[in-house]
């Protein structure tokens, strides 16, 4: 009796902790604008990130692994546009641009400092012949993974089971059960539908 009653006001603390916490980015985002609300979110602990974000209007699985000092940009209209499947993993310092859609399926893993960036450009300065907008959305199909500090540019997709080597710049779509590292990124090898990657793409 008593271990249910000391869950019980565990889980009242817990819930009235996260609740703290969404009124702080609810008051910010009225008081000061969407720079605070970004600000604020840097800070929510991660076992709050699934309940917050979907309060922004992000679809989020269950059994989402958050780390903490997530990233996120281009969130003026909320966050509709990201949708995280089941199981997923997100790791420390992932960095969201949801100018345009990003969809992450079930069981994908985003090592630390990963970069999912769906716009580009120079804007209205001098390089914008050269450098024009480029913008799409971002796909990571199931159970993909992604390594520490690769950086995914705008309108591509991951293929199911593929590997994207830590720092690597990924330029066009990866095929599935594919390999990739490098700047830009290149394919290194196949992989045998339900093989495993060696340690070393981290």
């Amino acid at each position: 009796m008593r271990a249910k009653l000391i869950r019980w006001l565990l889980s009242v603390l817990d819930q009235l902790l996260y609740d703290w916490w969404a009124f702080r980015l609810k008051l910010g985002y009225q008081c000061w604008g969407m720079d605070d609300r970004v600000r604020r979110l840097l800070k929510v602990p991660a076992r709050y990130y699934a309940k917050a974000l979907r309060s922004l209007g992000a679809r989020v699985g269950p059994r989402v692994t958050f780390r903490s000092g997530l990233f996120f940009d281009n969130i003026a209209q909320g966050m509709t546009g990201l949708s995280i499947g089941e199981r997923a993993y997100v790791g420390p310092g992932v960095f969201f641009d949801l100018a345009e859609p990003i969809t992450i399926e079930t069981e994908v893993v985003l090592a630390p400092q990963v970069r999912l960036l769906t716009h580009g450009g120079v804007g209205d300065r001098l390089l914008e012949a050269y450098l024009p907008r480029r913008s799409g959305a971002l796909t990571l199909k199931k159970g993909c993974w992604i390594g520490t500090g690769a950086i995914l540019l705008s309108g591509i997709t991951v293929g199911e089971g593929a590997v994207v080597g830590a720092g690597a710049v990924v330029t066009a779509d990866v095929p599935a059960y594919t390999v990739v590292a490098g700047v830009p990124a290149r394919m290194v090898r196949k992989l045998r539908e339900g093989e495993e990657a060696d340690g070393n793409c981290n």
